[in-house]
């Protein structure tokens, strides 16, 4: 084999190499944009020999998207379902028989969240049995841990209407304070109080500040859009929690690993924050304090501050 044609060969390797790692890359693309598309199951719930069925699920509002409930039948009966929002009738009675599925979908039209309850009883009154497996699907933007976070804060409304979504991204510094003057609205003085930040002029930042809760990044700067880090939540909380009265003196402080990373202005705040189990640290003993909060994380934070309250 002369040296041309050896070369040839190798260019020709190479190029068959590229093109597998991008038809990989694509491929790789397109799944995970079909993964994303998919709806989440909330759980499955067998129901064996029933008289009748009340099925209850909580729908979390996450910018409009779809809540389903889906019934598998099994009954030799025909047998009636009907769905109910807060013990309101939604869908009229309708009639299935038996061995069949029945689906109900439900998309949030008043970004509150509600209880969806599926009911479902023996059509002949004959006091056959019935037999049913019943799942829930949503899409939702929120890591599994953090549903019953999101719920509490909804539920009190603690999360104004246009932050109920994207829960998984990272917070903002205006957010983040937006949803902490909702859980400090007994402690807070919501008369007009002059803006202090150059950059910002939302009520609620100008009020937290009123009262000692936020300092800001000197020179009248806020930031409100650059993302908050762990070290300046725990900073915040902490004026939260004293603000508040919230005392757990029995409590130890913990020692993360890499406590020599946390600023000096944020090392107590850290130190008193996760002593009081309202922020936790990470993986391998670490705090991570230059890392960014998430909106769930937040919402977390703030339920377990409320949860301590005297």
């Amino acid at each position: 084999m002369v040296l041309s044609e050896y070369k040839n060969i190798i260019e020709v390797g190479k190029m068959k190499k590229v093109f597998f790692i991008f038809v990989s890359l694509l491929l790789c693309s397109v799944i995970s944009v079909s993964a994303m598309d998919l709806k989440t199951s909330l759980g499955t719930k067998q129901y064996v020999n029933c008289e009748s069925i009340d099925y209850a699920i909580k729908y979390i509002p996450d910018n409009g998207k779809e809540l389903s409930i889906i019934a598998n039948i099994n009954s030799s009966n025909p047998v009636y379902i009907s769905v109910f929002k807060d013990n309101e009738p939604v869908t009229e009675s309708q009639q299935i028989t038996g061995n069949k599925s029945y689906t109900y979908t439900y998309t949030s039209t008043d970004d509150k969240y509600c209880v969806l309850t599926m009911k479902i009883f023996n059509a002949a009154k004959d006091n056959t049995l019935i037999n049913a497996d019943i799942t829930a699907y949503q899409n939702h933007s929120y890591s599994s841990w953090a549903l019953n976070f999101i719920y509490e804060a909804i539920k009190y409304n603690k999360i104004p209407t246009d932050l109920q979504n994207n829960y998984s991204t990272n917070i903002t510094r205006e957010d983040f304070c937006r949803i902490a003057y909702q859980f400090m609205d007994d402690y807070i003085d919501k008369t007009y109080v002059e803006s202090i930040f150059a950059d910002t002029d939302r009520a609620e930042i100008n009020n937290l500040a009123n009262i000692g809760i936020l300092k800001g990044k000197g020179k009248n700067i806020f930031a409100p859009y650059d993302n908050i880090t762990r070290e300046d939540a725990a900073v915040i909380l902490e004026r939260m929690a004293q603000k508040m009265s919230i005392m757990r003196e029995n409590e130890s402080f913990r020692t993360f690993d890499d406590e020599a990373s946390v600023s000096s202005y944020a090392i107590s705040s850290v130190q008193n924050i996760t002593r009081l189990c309202i922020m936790e640290g990470k993986a391998n003993n670490r705090f991570c304090p230059k890392d960014l909060l998430t909106k769930e994380e937040a919402i977390a934070t703030f339920i377990r501050l409320s949860g301590l309250q005297n």
